[in-house]
Formats: C-alpha cells, structure tokens, sequence
C-alpha cells in the first residue's frame, strides 16, 4: 500500500478531460479507498536505571537500547525521538 495526497489527486482527476459520470465514478471510487496514515508519535531517550550505567530507553514503550546504538527513532514502537525538541 503507499500513502497519496487524496486531496492533490482529487484535484487533477477533476482537471482531466472525462465525461462527467466517469469523473463520478472514479472520485467515488477514490473514496472509498482513502485510508488515514497514523499520527506521527515522539518520544525521548531518557536514563534507564541498569548499572552499569549503558542503557538508555524510549520514554513510550520503555525498550533499551545501548547508549552508543541509540537513534532517531525507537526500535521497539517507531516513535521519534525529539528529547525535547518538535
């Protein structure tokens, strides 16, 4: 499956050249298979309480990483980290 910009696509399928029941039809169409991505989520890095201390976690699903292999985004549940910034 891959994420379009219904509203983009919508605009073009009205600037083609069909006859206005075929336009009908592929803009129901269209409908009907719009699907909404899911929300953007964020989490941080925060300490994780293990000695040594080498670990850090995701603030959401609280899955630990090594300090030196943290990243962007959460292994475990795919937030982006922002620690603290949008």
């Amino acid at each position: 499956m891959r994420l379009i910009d219904a509203d983009k696509l919508h605009l073009k399928l009205l600037d083609m050249q069909f006859p206005i029941q075929d336009k009908d039809a592929i803009l129901d169409a269209m409908d009907d298979c719009i699907v909404d991505a899911a929300p953007a989520t964020y989490g941080k890095w925060v300490k994780a309480d293990y000695k040594p201390m080498i670990f850090t976690k995701c603030s959401l699903c609280g899955r630990r990483v090594e300090i030196q292999n943290k990243s962007a985004f959460c292994p475990g549940c795919g937030a982006r980290m922002t620690n603290g910034k949008a």
